[in-house]
């Protein structure tokens, strides 16, 4: 048999080892043992402070002590949570450098010991990594937050989705894939609608109302028979935009989509790109507020 895979080694690789600190040190009253085998040195004061779970934990522990489940002098709980998962848990919870949730691996564990533990100390920064891994990765976020059931994420992840991205997301309920394409499907339809509206309009010099300074020779009226005068461009993209939307309801559907033409008579090219910019803005402000106003479904019925 060879030293690999002896018996002796194998014991070895399993003997219960210390972690790294301040979770090695003198100042602990309990010790927590991942299940994979790290030893972490812990105060019962601090972490009974960061979760009541905790608080209630570390009292059973201390009433059913046994001799076996001692180690050092000191109360040990056997942990189902690995190594790197304690560990990270820990360092938010003790008054030190908290590590950043760099990874989707970090917010998986993050989120689901904070809501096994009961923790909301740092909720505000767990949500600033969220809406960061959110913007990079919106198809693994609602893997995420479909798995601890978080609604509100779920709801913004499945909007930050096009509508035949969702609709081949794998690894999903065929029930919640319903409710999420519904969903998804009711607020592109309450942001299309946006789209016919003028009521977000101003007054500027490509979208007066009632005539004014519009250009003559690059401005015409709203098709859609209001008394709005615009250069083309500026329908042709609510035109587009009407059809973006429908699929994905998002900004980053329509915040691309218009381009401007410049008029070879009024050449109000840099007026023409800062009022644009206005109105998809107001556009978009506009959208938020039509989708926010649809029914969030429970998505795991």
């Amino acid at each position: 048999m060879s030293a690999l895979s002896s018996p002796a080694s194998t014991e070895l690789q399993l003997q219960p080892q210390d972690a790294a600190p301040p979770f090695d040190g003198p100042f602990a009253d309990m010790i927590l043992r991942s299940c994979d085998g790290i030893r972490f040195h812990v105060s019962k004061y601090i972490l009974s402070i960061a979760s009541p779970v905790f608080a209630d934990m570390f009292r059973l522990a201390v009433a059913a002590a046994s001799l076996d489940e001692m180690c050092d002098g000191l109360p040990m709980v056997p942990m189902t949570e690995d190594a790197a998962t304690l560990d990270l848990l820990l360092r938010w919870c003790y008054p030190t450098p908290r590590p950043p949730l760099a990874t989707l691996e970090d917010v998986q564990r993050m989120v689901g010991a904070m809501q096994k533990y009961d923790i909301h100390a740092f909720d505000e920064v767990a949500q600033e990594a969220l809406q960061m891994h959110l913007a990079r990765d919106p198809s693994a976020m609602l893997s995420i937050a479909i798995k601890f059931r978080m609604c509100e994420w779920t709801r913004r992840a499945v909007l930050a989705l096009p509508l035949a991205t969702l609709m081949s997301h794998p690894g999903l309920a065929d029930r919640t894939l319903l409710a999420l394409i519904r969903y998804h499907t009711a607020c592109g339809a309450a942001a299309s609608a946006v789209t016919s509206r003028r009521d977000f309009f101003e007054d500027t010099f490509f979208t007066t109302e009632y005539g004014g300074p519009c250009c003559q020779y690059c401005s015409c009226l709203d098709h859609q028979g209001s008394s709005w005068s615009a250069p083309r461009f500026v329908w042709n993209f609510l035109d587009q935009a009407d059809h973006a939307l429908l699929l994905h309801p998002h900004r980053d559907a329509v915040i691309s989509l218009c381009k401007i033409e410049e008029c070879d008579r009024c050449r109000r090219a840099y007026e023409q790109q800062r009022d644009i910019e206005k109105l998809v803005q107001r556009l978009v402000r506009e959208v938020n507020v039509a989708v926010e106003q649809v029914p969030v479904p429970d998505f795991w019925l």
